[in-house]
């Protein structure tokens, strides 16, 4: 200590009286010592050998053969400044590193600007800079040594640059408060420990695609920033729910997804022939694992904690799947419910699952089930988008998709003959429907609850529309319902809020009990019949919006005043009184009762009318 004193001394004494030229072993352009102390004190004081610019100490750099690169490393930060700005130059010539402990302990550094001329920053070049907050790496930076954030405890956002490719050991280990990283760049090596202790890491941005995520090696768990529970951004988009890993990709490597929560079922393509070790350890809410016939070998631990996970294996028979190199630590993957793809559903059908399409092909019906967590699809319902039947299939069973909350589309096909009991209820992301002519009865409760669904196109086949058949579909504009319609069943239509106009076919005999009960918005009908038609069906209680909307009747008898359907005496003392007293006497059928074409509606009219009713054939209109 008596040493370090001693020295300290000399050098704060010289350096106020005099300027001193540096040996010209070290460089020809004078420079002038600073007597800052720096943020840490070490027991050998190497100043007397470096360039000092402002609050920075330089060295030069050497090639092998102890050539100057012309280039300068940063050696030593001698400041106490809140933000740092490092120069990109330093006698004319570039700064390309930040050297070893370059800002090790400066506690009072709270952001600093890293020029892009440097390539390298060393290890422990920040360590223990408590108060560091942010730090954007360069786009010059190719690694990051071992250590080289080590124990930042208030760093909470971190970018890295497009050229990053290497992060080493334990770069960000106890890094208690980072909360945010960008990856702009292919990174492929994330050695051991490198983000260990980072317990509060909540968003991983990563600029490039999932392929590019699966290329990374990582050291260990504690690699992964995934390993708190971080949520994974690829390309501004959340990594959640149903993921398929790209074609391509032969192995998914150790801990690719370690304690990923947010992922639910995971597709894995014919590419692939390795899972190696803990890929997906600690996913625990992962449910379902598509894994093709290629892969080879799965290797230790990969599904620890995936409690409740089940295989859809496609690989057609046990006997395959028994030939996979399962590793220890997997027994969530073997011992759980396992299918076989393409799975059967019926003695003439099956079903198939990729990329989000669910398809039942083959011939007549489905197996039939009174339950919907009974159909081998089931544990895939939410990862399923799309909905395709095959035509030839007759029949699917009911509650075969109930409360599949991703479907956006549904394929129907001709040979399908009705929709099941609450075979899409609750399917709340689907808009659009195509009910094909083939198919003549639409189940209770059948799309009751899609919320989205908008457009609805009912086939002129379809008689029977069943109980609470599009109960609370809120999106509902306009729907026309066919001739072939007989029946409208209870609550068929109620709580259809956004319905403001719809068509009736003439076939209708019985609206049933609430039907159109609260579809508040329901202003006009157009009926495909007459009035006297529109009259004898039987409306049950409950539907006020329907007999309060205005009606417009497509048929009518020509000179029928009165809508029973007949020209009669009544008819023509009706026109007789319109004509004569029209305020008096108002009438609906202005344009069609003006028999004499001379654009008004007079007693010439009322006369022909009257002839009329009395020798129909004597006097046509």
């Amino acid at each position: 200590m008596k040493r370090l004193l001693i020295m300290a001394f000399v050098f704060a004494f010289v350096v106020s009286i005099t300027v001193v030229a540096a040996p010209s072993a070290m460089t020809e352009v004078e420079f002038v010592y600073r007597t800052t102390v720096p943020c840490d004190v070490v027991e050998e004081d190497t100043t007397l050998l470096s360039d000092v610019y402002e609050d920075f100490v330089f060295d030069k750099i050497y090639d092998d053969n102890w050539n100057f690169k012309k280039e300068y490393r940063l050696n030593r930060y001698m400041g106490r400044s809140s933000h740092v700005d490092v120069p990109d130059t330093f006698l004319g010539y570039p700064v390309t590193e930040i050297s070893y402990d370059a800002f090790l302990n400066c506690d009072t550094m709270k952001s600093i600007i890293i020029p892009e001329t440097v390539s390298c920053i060393r290890s422990q070049a920040f360590y223990d800079c408590d108060n560091l907050v942010d730090i954007i790496i360069p786009d010059s930076v190719e690694y990051i040594e071992f250590s080289t954030f080590y124990g930042c405890d208030n760093l909470k956002n971190v970018y890295f640059g497009s050229k990053i490719s290497r992060i080493e050991y334990g770069a960000f280990t106890d890094c208690k408060n980072l909360s945010e990283i960008t990856f702009s760049s292919n990174i492929d090596n994330i050695q051991e420990n490198a983000f260990f202790g980072c317990k509060n890491l909540t968003k991983i941005n990563f600029e490039q695609d999932l392929a590019s995520w699966l290329n990374i090696s990582f050291g260990n768990c504690w690699s992964n920033p995934l390993k708190y529970g971080a949520d994974l951004y690829i390309k501004n988009d959340l990594l959640e729910g149903y993921v398929v890993i790209p074609e391509g990709i032969t192995c998914i490597k150790d801990n690719a997804f370690v304690s990923y929560d947010n992922i639910t079922c995971v597709e894995i393509p014919n590419s692939v022939t390795t899972i190696a070790t803990d890929a997906f350890a600690g996913c625990d809410k992962l449910k379902n694992i598509i894994i093709p016939e290629s892969v080879k070998k799965i290797g230790n631990g990969n599904f620890n904690y995936c409690y409740g996970l089940v295989v859809y294996y496609r690989g057609i028979s046990s006997e395959n799947w028994n030939k996979i190199e399962i590793g220890s630590g997997n027994s969530c993957l073997t011992s759980g419910k396992r299918y076989y793809l393409p799975g059967r559903c019926g003695n003439d059908t099956k079903w198939d699952f990729s990329k989000g399409v669910l398809t039942i092909s083959g011939k007549n019906k489905t197996y039939v089930f009174s339950s919907p967590n009974e159909y081998s699809w089931y544990s895939l319902k939410d990862a399923i988008t799309s909905i395709v039947i095959g035509n030839g299939i007759t029949e699917v069973g009911e509650f075969a998709f109930f409360n599949y909350p991703n479907v956006k589309s549904v394929v129907i096909p001709g040979s399908l003959t009705n929709i099941g009991q609450s075979m899409f209820q609750y399917c709340i992301s689907l808009k659009s429907i195509e009910i094909p002519n083939g198919v003549t009865s639409i189940g209770d409760r059948a799309f009751s609850a899609c919320q989205s669904l908008e457009r609805v196109i009912i086939g002129n086949g379809v008689e029977n529309i069943g109980n609470g058949a599009f109960y609370n579909c809120d999106n509902i504009k306009s729907i026309d319902i066919p001739d072939s319609v007989k029946s409208i069943g209870d609550s068929a239509f109620s709580l259809c809020r956004g319905i403001e106009n719809m068509t009736i076919g003439n076939g209708v005999t019985i609206v049933g009990e609430d039907a159109f009960y609260n579809s508040y918005s329901l202003e006009v009908i157009t009926f495909n019949g007459t009035k006297k038609q529109w009259n004898k069906i039987t409306i049950e209680n409950g539907n006020n919006p329907l007999l309060n909307a205005n009606i417009i009747y497509l048929l009518q008898v020509l000179g029928d005043l009165d809508g029973d359907d007949e020209v009669t005496l009544e008819d023509a003392i009706l026109l007789l009184q319109h004509s004569m007293f029209p305020e008096d006497y108002p009438i609906d059928y202005n344009s069609s009762v003006d028999f004499t074409k001379d654009g008004s509606i007079d007693i010439e009219d009322a006369i022909l009318l009257l002839q009329h009713s009395m020798f129909p054939d004597d006097y046509p209109i």
